[in-house]
């Protein structure tokens, strides 16, 4: 299994510059609505999506110009 321990997103729906730094295998994402805890997320599913099918299909279906 993969393990993600840090992450950089950016110019993805409100993460706009996001680094995450030393990802423990249980973490816990606090914030308002709006702060991109889902996007966040819908980031990490689309990393496991890539790594386990073609990634040509995913990019058409996430549809990253939003």
């Amino acid at each position: 299994m993969a393990i993600i321990e840090e992450i950089s997103i950016k110019n993805y729906r409100v993460l706009q510059n996001v680094t995450l730094k030393g990802i423990q295998s249980f973490s816990i994402f606090l914030g308002p609505n709006g702060s991109g805890k889902t996007t966040f997320f819908d980031v990490i599913g689309f990393l496991s999506d890539c790594l386990t099918t073609n990634v040509k299909p995913l990019i058409i279906v996430a549809d990253f110009r939003k």
